[in-house]
């Protein structure tokens, strides 16, 4: 069987989150200049057990800041669950490198986007 996700909201992928003490879903933004896992925004973590850790960031524009990162796990859809290091920081959520380089991922011409394994 080859399970795949498409998405017809390019670059935008469902996305379900899995903290200690707190799961969510997401529409997660593919960001390849991301080299992490996943970020989640810091509001919806804001309730979540505590952090397994600080580690500091730089940002796109270039400033640093801190991010609170949990241990936890992602779910893609029918590709499954895998676990990932969960960035809680700005206001989006965004799938970085090591999560989309486990995949293929087809972008078409912006009107979808296929994950494959």
């Amino acid at each position: 069987m080859n399970e795949r996700l498409v998405s017809d909201r390019s670059p935008y992928v469902p996305l379900d989150v899995f903290l200690p003490g707190k799961s969510g879903s997401f529409e997660s933004l593919l960001d390849t200049g991301f080299e992490g896992d996943v970020v989640i925004p810091e509001s919806f973590a804001a309730d979540a057990d505590p952090s397994d850790e600080y580690r500091r960031y730089r940002l796109a524009d270039g400033s640093r800041t801190w991010g609170a990162v949990y241990f936890g796990t992602i779910r893609l859809g029918a590709l499954g669950t895998f676990p990932a290091r969960i960035v809680a920081l700005g206001d989006e959520c965004l799938i970085g490198l090591r999560v989309a380089d486990r995949f293929k991922i087809t972008l078409d011409h912006g009107r979808e986007l296929v994950v494959e394994p």
